[in-house]
């Protein structure tokens, strides 16, 4: 059995006036499956909340859904090495809040992500 990681970004940028792109992943790390996890074929999905900063590298990384077993642990070991383009307004890089769901599935389909621009918390 094949393992594979789908990968859902939602990130929360904000255009006042001007041209604002997301962030967008330049390199990403799969997580792994723990070996508990992986006997008791363990599905679902893990919810994090982060910031990718003005480098594109991600901070303050919460786990806003658990899945258990380790699981928890392995999504956000992994996405502390992601490498974002960071978002930018005018071409001007600045912190933005991310949502990340990692799903953790059995599968031989590529990880999906998407990146979806919501307005952030005022």
């Amino acid at each position: 059995m094949r393992m594979g990681i789908f990968v859902l970004l939602l990130a929360s940028v904000v255009a006042a006036f001007g041209e604002t792109k997301p962030p967008r992943i330049r390199f990403k790390i799969e997580p792994e499956y723990t070996k508990k996890a992986l006997k008791a074929k363990l599905q679902g999905l893990v919810a994090l909340s982060l910031v990718v900063n003005t480098e594109g590298n991600t901070r303050d990384i919460k786990v806003t859904r658990s899945l258990g077993m380790g699981l928890d642990e392995k999504a956000v070991e992994a996405v502390k090495k992601w490498v974002f383009f960071p978002a930018t307004k005018d071409g001007v890089p600045f912190n933005c809040r991310a949502n990340v769901d990692v799903s953790f599935k059995t599968s031989k389909d590529p990880p999906p992500v998407r990146v979806q621009v919501v307005p952030p918390e005022k």
